[in-house]
């Protein structure tokens, strides 16, 4: 393949990382244990961030049971202190799958 002919299929998936308004903050602020006030830092850096979606996407395709991901706290997301899942939680596909064709 030539160099500058990359389709949109070979290029990364997270892309939207680099538009992240998290993407020039120290990335501690997001995985800290300090409490309520750190959480409200970081979803404070969320709040302005024009690729929540994204990120939210990408915290619960991975999983990532730890840190703020699109503005949500793990506890927010279904994952214990301990990284163990609250509640069960249907995958995206199987979600697509109960949900009527109309």
């Amino acid at each position: 393949m030539k160099k500058g002919s990359e389709t949109p299929r070979t290029v990364s998936p997270v892309l939207w990382r680099a538009r992240a308004a998290c993407a020039h903050t120290d990335h501690n602020v997001f995985f800290t244990n300090s409490g309520h006030r750190a959480a409200a830092r970081a979803q404070q850096i969320c709040a302005s961030c024009t690729v929540t979606a994204e990120c939210l996407q990408h915290a619960e395709s991975r999983p990532e049971r730890f840190g703020i991901w699109g503005g949500k706290t793990a506890h927010d997301r279904g994952w214990s202190a301990d990284g163990r899942r609250l509640h069960s939680r249907p995958s995206p596909s199987a979600k697509a799958r109960e949900e009527p064709t109309h």
